[in-house]
């Protein structure tokens, strides 16, 4: 299952590429920066729709409005 998560989640994640926002200390130790969720070119949108439209031979997408993930580490 993958790890979606809403933005308010990605604000207390810590990014795995070292280029987010504010420092993430656990017990006192810095160990990285906070993911920025969607103003990160890496955050990628959870799909809710996924089908194959014959008529137009095309992909049908949605995506969530409110649930994402790290595009750095992969869904």
């Amino acid at each position: 299952m993958p790890n979606y998560m809403i933005e308010a989640e990605a604000d207390r994640t810590v990014c795995p590429m070292g280029i987010g926002g504010n420092a993430v200390h656990i017990s006192g130790v810095p160990v990285g920066k906070c993911c920025i969720g969607h103003r990160c070119a890496g955050w990628r949108w959870a799909t809710e729709k996924d089908d194959w439209n014959e008529k137009t031979e095309t992909w049908d997408l949605e995506y969530s409005q409110t649930q994402g993930y790290c595009g750095f580490v992969g869904e």
